[in-house]
C-alpha cells in the first residue's frame, strides 16, 4: 500500500453524505472486495486506467505513442504490468475517453479545495465527508486534513466499510470528526466473506468500541437484491443494534442500478 493515498475523485455541492452541502473527497483502494461494488475503480490502492466505449472514436491516437495499447476486435487493451504512467495515452485522448483513475495530493492541496466552498457549509451546516474505498486506510493523513479543516470551523465525516484498524483510527482521526457512516452490510460473518471476501470480525468489533465514544454513529446497509435485502439478514443487523443503548439511525441504501456498461477498467 502507498503512504499515502491517491483520490480518485472530489465532488462539490453534495447533500447526501451527511448533513447539509458537502464537498466528498473519494479515497482510492479498499480492503473489501464486494460482488456489487458500483465503484470498480475505487478497490485498488493503485492508479487504474477507464475506457469510456461510447466516447472513443477509434482514432487510435494513443496507439500511436504507446506500444502497450492496442485495440482488438475495437476493445482497447493496456498492458498494465509494464505500464510506468507516463501520461502521454490519456493527455493525447481528445474526447477523454481514456482517463486515469487515482491521484496523488498533498494535504494542503484538500484542504484548500474543501475551503473553496467553507460559505455554503456554513450557511446549511454541511461540510467535508472522507470516501472511498475506505479512507481509513490512510489514518495518519486523513486525520492530519481533517485536523486542519476543523481549526478552520469545518465539520467533517467518514464513510466507512468498517474494516480498519482501530487503534489507529482514534489516534489519528477520531478527535477531527463530527460523524461516522459505517456500512454494516451481514451480520453473518460467512455471508460477509463470501460477498466481499473478508469476515466481518473485525468490522463487528470496530463497530462495538465506536459505540462508547462520542460521536455521531450512522449505521448503514445497502440494499442488494437478493444478498442483503432478504428478511434474515435485515432482522439480524436490527438485532444486533438493538442490543445497545442508545438508538442509532439505521439507514438503508437504495442499490443504484444506473451503471455505464460502456466504462470498462483496465
Amino acid at each position: 500500500m502507498r503512504k499515502s493515498p491517491l483520490i480518485f475523485d472530489i465532488s462539490r455541492g453534495r447533500i447526501d453524505d451527511g448533513n447539509g452541502i458537502r464537498t466528498v473527497i473519494f479515497v482510492k483502494g479498499c480492503p473489501l472486495n464486494c460482488s456489487w461494488c458500483h465503484n470498480p475503480e475505487s478497490k485498488s490502492y493503485n492508479i487504474d486506467f477507464m475506457w469510456n466505449e461510447n466516447k472513443c472514436l477509434h482514432c487510435q491516437d494513443c496507439v500511436s505513442v504507446c506500444d502497450l495499447i492496442c485495440f482488438d476486435k475495437n476493445r482497447l487493451n493496456i498492458k498494465k504490468a509494464e505500464c510506468n504512467m507516463c501520461g502521454k495515452c490519456f493527455e493525447l485522448c481528445v474526447t477523454k475517453s481514456l482517463k486515469a483513475v487515482g491521484r496523488g495530493y498533498t494535504q494542503n492541496e484538500l484542504i484548500k479545495t474543501a475551503l473553496k466552498d467553507k460559505v455554503f457549509y456554513d450557511v446549511s451546516k454541511g461540510g467535508v465527508t472522507f470516501s472511498g474505498g475506505e479512507p481509513l486506510s490512510y489514518p495518519k493523513f486523513i486525520g492530519g486534513v481533517a485536523e486542519e479543516l476543523k481549526n478552520h470551523g469545518i465539520s467533517t465525516a467518514i464513510e466507512t466499510c468498517g474494516y480498519f484498524d482501530f487503534d489507529k483510527f482514534e489516534h489519528f482521526v477520531l478527535l477531527y470528526i463530527d460523524s461516522i457512516m459505517f456500512d454494516l452490510k451481514f451480520i453473518d460473518s460467512d455471508k460477509h466473506k463470501q460477498f466481499t471476501g473478508v469476515s466481518n470480525e473485525l468490522i463487528i468489533e470496530n463497530f462495538k468500541k465506536l459505540t462508547k465514544k462520542n460521536i455521531l454513529l450512522i449505521p448503514r446497509t445497502p440494499l442488494i437484491p437478493d444478498i442483503t435485502d432478504i428478511a434474515e439478514n435485515l432482522t439480524q443487523i436490527k438485532n444486533f443494534l438493538q442490543q445497545f443503548d442508545k438508538v442509532y439511525p439505521h439507514i438503508l441504501l437504495p442499490y443504484n442500478y444506473d451503471v455505464n456498461k460502456n466504462n470498462y477498467l483496465m
